[in-house]
């Protein structure tokens, strides 16, 4: 299940994964056609989503601060998919649709994961004669983010003669 837009290559689908205490669920069937259902990857934006979940009346479902969030693009002509978003849930609001009980609408805001590693602080450190992969590896070993990836591999990148970290930056 997918929800289609206009997308940069032509009609494209959505799809929403929520990973509800470990178990990833496609919950693309609850977002709400009439609210503004939304993300963004833009650099220095910190990965804002917005995210409209409608219940019908007698439905119940409470999603939890946290959960991590992935929002999928389906290319419709080749049911081919590509994760264009990670984030868990930083806060939530429960409304009711037009104050009655036709249902209640759920509006998930979440953070993408490249926000949250910029939340912590660089621990006080001197590096010397290290390169810059070097560097930033330790420092993310360091921090133990909040956040579930991997590090992957690290460009060794250009050689630091000294740098300092006071643990304020």
């Amino acid at each position: 299940m997918f929800r289609p837009y206009a997308g940069l290559t032509g009609i494209v689908g959505a799809q929403l994964v929520i990973e509800e205490d470990g178990v990833r669920v496609n919950r693309t069937n609850l977002i709400h056609n009439n609210s503004q259902f939304s993300w963004s990857n833009t650099q220095g934006q910190r990965g804002p989503a917005s995210i409209p979940l409608v219940l019908k009346s007698g439905q119940t479902y409470s999603p939890k601060i946290g959960w991590p969030v992935f929002i999928y693009e389906i290319d419709i002509a080749t049911e081919t998919s590509l994760c264009v978003y990670i984030g868990t849930i930083e806060d939530r609001e429960l409304s009711w649709i037009d104050n009655t009980d036709k249902g209640s609408l759920w509006t998930l805001s979440a953070l993408s994961l490249e926000a949250m590693m910029d939340a912590v602080p660089t621990p006080a450190a001197t590096y010397t004669a290290q390169n810059t992969g070097q560097i930033f590896t330790s420092v993310f070993d360091a921090n133990n983010y909040p956040v579930p990836v991997a590090l992957g591999t690290v460009q060794a990148g250009a050689k630091i003669a000294t740098r300092t970290y006071d643990g304020t930056s």
